[in-house]
């Protein structure tokens, strides 16, 4: 029975001894994995530490490494470079600060442009003040020029052109909006129809040559228009109409009636201009028109009624006739009456649109000028 109880005490202490060891074997293998993890986790701070008790740890270091993706950063509005996104419409207009150009299949920085046009706000505002700065002779004709534009909304060009005409000086030719509204200005200024040449746009040509012509008082320069006949010949005819309304018939020249072909109407019609006579329109209802009519020549069918009208005010030299008519027909014909039967700037003013009566402005102020030059 000793024998017995000494076994089992001896067990005992076997056994004591293992768990001691076993405890001292698990303490040692926490510390050696808890201090490797610890050295894994400074190396890859990403990797969530099992081991990492009673420790907060952030929560960009508990996302597993696999699945974390780095956010792209946001990119501010200001610092986008709208050029990157030329030849792309669609990823330009995404941004606000860029605009499309279609022209030029390009995107432009919209604080780039309004930058630019400051800048050319500013150099117009000094520019056109270079202009104003020019002296000029004070009289009517000035006077007429520097009223425009009657509306802010309209063009300054109109001013110069104005100003250049009368004056004839190029310097104001620089203020014209277009290329085209240049060339005819220095066309006139200088009497040089090579600036007519430069235009391309017909219609733009076509006013040129007329201008150029009736402004210089030389037929020969409607000679320049080789690109079409019946513009050439409404040339011819513009110029000696002209002459004919200002009551200058002694200035109509046989060669001119010569410029038209022989047995054309219009060659007639320049005929009766330069002696004043009806007789020499025979039967021709458009010629007849430019003289004293009674009012029922206007029923004629083969005539056209608003021209009519506007010759029966011209030739009575009734500009209240004009009121039959309305609308443009009634401006263009109290147009025509303020610029050449009575040139008078009051007249002009009865016209309702302000564009035409503008426009009408300019050529009053022209013809006044050429008048007071041809009377010294």
């Amino acid at each position: 029975m000793a024998e017995g109880k000494k076994k089992v005490k001896i067990m005992k202490n076997e056994l004591n001894k293992f768990f001691i060891v076993l405890t001292i074997f698990v303490i040692i293998s926490f510390c050696l994995l808890n201090g490797c993890l610890q050295e894994a986790s400074k190396e890859k701070p990403l990797i969530e530490s099992e081991n990492s008790l009673n420790k907060e740890v952030p929560a960009k270091d508990l996302t597993n490494e696999a699945n974390q993706q780095k956010e792209p950063e946001e990119i501010k509005e200001e610092d986008i470079d709208c050029t990157d996104f030329d030849g792309n419409k669609e990823e330009c207009l995404l941004h606000q600060g860029c605009k499309w150009s279609s022209d030029r299949n390009e995107c432009d920085s919209t604080s780039l442009m309004k930058d630019e046009d400051e800048q050319f706000e500013e150099d117009e505002e000094g520019f056109m003040q270079e202009l104003e700065e020019i002296i000029v002779p004070q009289n009517p004709s000035n006077e007429i020029c520097k009223k425009l534009p009657l509306l802010k909304s309209l063009s300054y060009g109109n001013r110069y052109y104005c100003l250049a005409i009368v004056n004839h000086n190029a310097e104001f030719c620089r203020g014209m909006d277009e290329e085209n509204e240049e060339n005819i200005c220095l066309a006139i200024v200088k009497k040089d129809s090579s600036h007519c040449k430069k235009i391309k746009d017909v219609s733009a040509k076509h006013v040129c040559y007329y201008q150029l012509a009736a402004i210089s008082k030389n037929i020969n320069f409607c000679d320049d228009i080789d690109y079409d006949e019946n513009e050439r010949l409404q040339c011819y005819f513009n110029f000696v109409s002209n002459l004919y309304w200002f009551d200058k018939s002694e200035e109509i020249k046989t060669e001119y009636c010569n410029k038209f072909p022989a047995g054309e109407s219009d060659k007639s019609t320049c005929l009766a201009f330069k002696e004043r006579n009806a007789s020499l329109c025979k039967n021709n209802v458009n010629c007849l028109t430019f003289f004293e009519q009674e009012a029922p020549f206007c029923e004629n069918k083969r005539i056209i009624l608003k021209d009519c009208v506007r010759d029966r005010a011209m030739t009575s030299k009734d500009v209240s006739i004009c009121e039959k008519l309305s609308g443009k027909k009634r401006d263009d014909c109290i147009g025509d009456f303020c610029t050449h039967i009575e040139l008078d700037v009051a007249i002009c003013d009865k016209i309702t649109s302000i564009k035409e009566k503008q426009s009408r402005y300019i050529e009053l102020a022209i013809n006044l000028a050429n008048n007071v030059r041809e009377s010294n």
